[in-house]
């Protein structure tokens, strides 16, 4: 089990705040922890800021599967909700 921590400079301070103390509680709990800092600041419009966040955790999701090799394609959930629409 790993944690994965986005960082990013335009946080609330109370939600850095957060992130550290929910970090230092999980070091006790778990072995890995990796932290991945965005420079999103060039980027001034803030949906365009949460479309590239939405991007890359898409990729690092689709990634992961990979590494475990899930399909990553296969998304149960989802499918439930694409039926039920239907």
């Amino acid at each position: 089990f790993i944690i994965l921590w986005i960082n990013n400079k335009n946080y609330h301070p109370r939600n850095k705040k957060r992130i550290e103390v929910v970090k230092k509680i999980f070091s006790t709990k778990i072995k890995d922890q990796i932290e991945i800092n965005l420079n999103l600041e060039k980027i001034k419009n803030p949906i365009v800021q949460y479309l590239v966040y939405i991007n890359l955790l898409d990729w690092i999701s689709y990634h992961a599967a990979i590494l475990k090799n899930i399909d990553p394609s296969i998304i149960p959930n989802i499918n439930e909700l694409k039926k039920s629409l239907q």
